[in-house]
């Protein structure tokens, strides 16, 4: 154990912050390492992922749109099989209307 330890920023380090930088780092250290162990990846890193992304804003737009409509035909599938959730298939068109 270490007695009278002062660090000069310790009220830094445990701020809501901190964590979000901290989650932040881990979160582009580990994509890239996925990244870079994928085989047949076009990209090899999250540099590459946003310069493709600038490059191909259409392709990136129409697969966005296709992965809600596949993420949003997934949860209605899920909510027609139970019997349960007859009140939230109800309610869950009115979500999508503006």
């Amino acid at each position: 154990m270490i007695d009278n330890l002062k660090i000069d920023n310790i009220v830094e380090i445990y701020t809501e912050h901190s964590e979000e930088i901290a989650l932040s780092f881990e979160f582009k250290l580990s994509l890239n390492k996925y990244l870079k162990d994928l085989v047949a990846s076009p990209v090899k890193s999250l540099a590459e992922v946003i310069t493709f992304n600038k490059k191909h804003p259409k392709l990136v737009s129409i697969l966005y749109i296709r992965t809600m409509l596949v993420f949003t035909t997934n949860l209605l599938h899920k909510l027609y099989e139970s019997a349960d959730n007859i009140l939230l298939l109800l309610f869950v068109p009115c979500l999508f209307v503006t």
